[in-house]
């Protein structure tokens, strides 16, 4: 049985069914033919007490003193298209004026997989795996930009959390973001 089609079963003997997103529901309906009715989409709340101490870390720091950083947060996945971010950083200004692409979230062997990429194509790049929330949060009031480049996503919660604390974002047009 393919996977969809064993998705497809689950979801048909499921009762209700919920998601983090409209889009996810959208899909959810479209490709496991689920009744729009038995799928509710949960309220995703942004951590604003987080956003703050990140958003205060920016106003306070001396960020023209330090390294540029682009940051990405969250897994590795094909849909995440990594790979292609790592290739593009390689050819931007803000790599060639020193800045370090930083994946942070990513799991050891695709921070392998992407480190050697990175070597290839001359790409600065760093991958520290998951940080404790105080770190996570030192290394976002640092940061330049976040970068979302997936192809597809259900929700976008970093991406949401970066703009509540001031961080610009670039992103694909894949999904909710």
């Amino acid at each position: 049985m393919s996977l969809k089609l064993y998705f497809r079963w689950m979801a048909q003997l499921s009762t209700h069914i919920a998601t983090d997103s409209e889009f996810s529901k959208r899909c959810l309906i479209r490709d496991l033919k689920v009744a729009p009715e038995k799928v509710s989409v949960l309220a995703l709340p942004i951590d604003h007490e987080s956003a703050d101490r990140v958003r205060n870390l920016r106003d306070t720091s001396r960020t023209d003193e330090l390294t540029p950083l682009v940051v990405f947060l969250g897994r590795d996945a094909p849909h995440k298209n990594l790979d292609r971010l790592v290739r593009a950083f390689a050819k931007t200004e803000a790599q060639s004026k020193g800045a370090t692409l930083l994946l942070i979230g990513v799991g050891s062997e695709a921070a392998e997989r992407l480190t050697e990429l990175a070597q290839h194509c001359g790409a600065r790049l760093e991958t520290p795996g998951e940080l404790s929330q105080s770190d996570l949060e030192a290394t976002l009031g640092r940061a330049s930009l976040l970068v979302q480049p997936s192809f597809e996503e259900g929700f976008g919660l970093p991406v949401a959390e970066a703009l509540a604390a001031g961080i610009p974002v670039a992103i694909s047009s894949g999904g909710s973001l």
